[in-house]
Protein backbone atom coordinates (compact mmCIF):
# COMPACT_ATOMS: atom_id res chain seq x y z
CA UNK A 1 0.00 0.00 0.00
CA UNK A 2 2.69 2.63 0.50
CA UNK A 3 4.30 2.06 -2.10
CA UNK A 4 1.67 3.16 -4.01
CA UNK A 5 0.86 6.21 -1.99
CA UNK A 6 -1.96 4.82 -0.11
CA UNK A 7 -2.56 5.18 4.05
CA UNK A 8 -4.87 3.25 6.13
CA UNK A 9 -7.26 5.52 7.78
CA UNK A 10 -9.46 3.13 9.18
CA UNK A 11 -9.61 0.16 10.32
CA UNK A 12 -6.06 -1.34 10.08
CA UNK A 13 -3.67 -2.67 7.09
CA UNK A 14 -2.54 -6.38 6.80
CA UNK A 15 -0.98 -8.49 9.24
CA UNK A 16 1.95 -10.92 8.34
CA UNK A 17 -0.75 -13.52 9.99
CA UNK A 18 -3.29 -12.52 7.19
CA UNK A 19 -0.38 -13.40 4.63
CA UNK A 20 0.51 -16.10 6.56
CA UNK A 21 -2.66 -17.96 6.59
CA UNK A 22 -4.39 -16.89 3.70
CA UNK A 23 -6.98 -15.00 5.33
CA UNK A 24 -9.60 -13.71 3.12
CA UNK A 25 -9.45 -9.76 4.61
CA UNK A 26 -10.02 -7.08 2.19
CA UNK A 27 -8.76 -3.32 2.33
CA UNK A 28 -11.27 -0.94 0.13
CA UNK A 29 -10.02 2.84 -1.07
CA UNK A 30 -12.23 5.80 -0.36
CA UNK A 31 -14.51 5.13 -3.26
CA UNK A 32 -15.09 1.76 -2.70
CA UNK A 33 -16.16 1.89 0.69
CA UNK A 34 -18.53 5.00 -0.20
CA UNK A 35 -20.09 2.86 -3.11
CA UNK A 36 -20.46 -0.56 -1.34
CA UNK A 37 -21.66 0.87 2.03
CA UNK A 38 -22.76 4.54 1.78
CA UNK A 39 -22.80 6.43 4.73
CA UNK A 40 -21.88 3.57 7.02
CA UNK A 41 -18.12 2.55 8.52
CA UNK A 42 -17.62 -0.41 6.18
CA UNK A 43 -14.86 -2.35 8.44
CA UNK A 44 -15.97 -5.44 9.95
CA UNK A 45 -18.93 -5.73 7.00
CA UNK A 46 -18.26 -8.47 4.17
CA UNK A 47 -17.01 -7.83 0.25
CA UNK A 48 -17.39 -10.65 -2.32
CA UNK A 49 -14.50 -11.08 -4.87
CA UNK A 50 -14.87 -13.52 -7.74
CA UNK A 51 -17.04 -15.26 -5.54
CA UNK A 52 -15.25 -15.51 -2.33
CA UNK A 53 -16.39 -13.72 0.57
CA UNK A 54 -13.69 -11.25 2.11
CA UNK A 55 -14.05 -9.02 5.57
CA UNK A 56 -13.24 -5.19 5.32
CA UNK A 57 -10.35 -5.07 7.42
CA UNK A 58 -9.61 -1.21 6.68
CA UNK A 59 -10.06 1.79 4.51
CA UNK A 60 -6.73 2.83 2.98
CA UNK A 61 -6.11 6.18 0.69
CA UNK A 62 -4.09 8.31 -1.35
CA UNK A 63 -3.51 12.18 0.44
CA UNK A 64 -3.98 13.56 -2.74
CA UNK A 65 -6.86 13.67 -5.20
CA UNK A 66 -7.19 11.15 -7.81
CA UNK A 67 -9.68 9.77 -10.97
CA UNK A 68 -11.33 6.16 -11.33
CA UNK A 69 -13.14 3.73 -9.89
CA UNK A 70 -12.97 2.70 -6.48
CA UNK A 71 -10.02 -0.45 -5.81
CA UNK A 72 -10.16 -3.24 -3.11
CA UNK A 73 -7.11 -4.99 -2.42
CA UNK A 74 -5.97 -8.50 -1.15
CA UNK A 75 -3.14 -10.03 0.56
CA UNK A 76 -1.07 -11.43 -1.75
CA UNK A 77 -1.23 -14.52 -0.42
CA UNK A 78 -4.65 -14.97 -1.57
CA UNK A 79 -4.33 -14.04 -5.14
CA UNK A 80 -3.36 -17.53 -6.30
CA UNK A 81 -6.11 -18.95 -4.83
CA UNK A 82 -8.34 -16.59 -6.14
CA UNK A 83 -7.69 -15.95 -9.46
CA UNK A 84 -6.21 -19.73 -10.51
CA UNK A 85 -3.02 -18.88 -10.47
CA UNK A 86 -3.08 -16.28 -13.10
CA UNK A 87 -0.35 -13.32 -12.43
CA UNK A 88 -0.83 -10.34 -11.02
CA UNK A 89 -1.82 -7.66 -13.00
CA UNK A 90 0.19 -5.23 -11.96
CA UNK A 91 3.43 -4.76 -9.18
CA UNK A 92 3.94 -1.47 -7.21
CA UNK A 93 7.75 -1.06 -5.62
CA UNK A 94 8.67 1.63 -3.44
CA UNK A 95 12.38 2.71 -3.11
CA UNK A 96 13.73 4.82 -0.39
CA UNK A 97 17.43 5.86 0.76
CA UNK A 98 19.32 4.90 3.58
CA UNK A 99 18.91 7.74 5.99
CA UNK A 100 23.02 8.49 5.00
CA UNK A 101 22.43 9.12 1.87
CA UNK A 102 20.84 11.75 -0.18
CA UNK A 103 19.95 11.80 -4.00
CA UNK A 104 19.58 14.88 -6.17
CA UNK A 105 15.97 14.00 -8.51
CA UNK A 106 17.70 12.78 -11.02
CA UNK A 107 19.73 10.07 -9.27
CA UNK A 108 16.12 9.23 -8.05
CA UNK A 109 14.63 9.05 -11.48
CA UNK A 110 17.24 6.70 -12.45
CA UNK A 111 17.02 4.95 -9.44
CA UNK A 112 13.50 4.34 -9.76
CA UNK A 113 13.70 3.42 -13.49
CA UNK A 114 16.48 0.87 -12.79
CA UNK A 115 14.09 -0.41 -9.68
CA UNK A 116 11.53 -0.93 -12.23
CA UNK A 117 13.61 -2.36 -15.23
CA UNK A 118 14.59 -5.16 -12.57
CA UNK A 119 11.54 -5.98 -11.31
CA UNK A 120 10.28 -6.64 -14.37
CA UNK A 121 13.24 -8.42 -15.49
CA UNK A 122 12.46 -11.02 -12.85
CA UNK A 123 8.91 -11.28 -12.85
CA UNK A 124 9.07 -11.98 -16.88
CA UNK A 125 11.64 -14.70 -16.26
CA UNK A 126 8.55 -16.19 -14.11
CA UNK A 127 6.08 -16.22 -17.15
CA UNK A 128 6.11 -19.01 -19.56
CA UNK A 129 7.81 -18.21 -23.13
CA UNK A 130 4.94 -18.51 -25.36
CA UNK A 131 2.68 -16.21 -23.45
CA UNK A 132 2.14 -13.13 -25.16
CA UNK A 133 1.54 -10.58 -22.24
CA UNK A 134 4.28 -9.60 -20.25
CA UNK A 135 5.77 -6.75 -17.82
CA UNK A 136 7.14 -3.46 -18.01
CA UNK A 137 8.52 -0.76 -15.90
CA UNK A 138 6.05 1.97 -15.79
CA UNK A 139 7.91 5.29 -16.17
Amino acid sequence: LAASGFQVEKGRGFTERDIEEKRRIALLDGRAAQALFPGMDPVGKTVEVEGRLYRVGGVADLSEPRTGGGLVFIPESTWPELYQYEEPKSVALKVTAPAEKSFTEAEWEALREETGTHAARILNSMVPEKETVHYRAWK
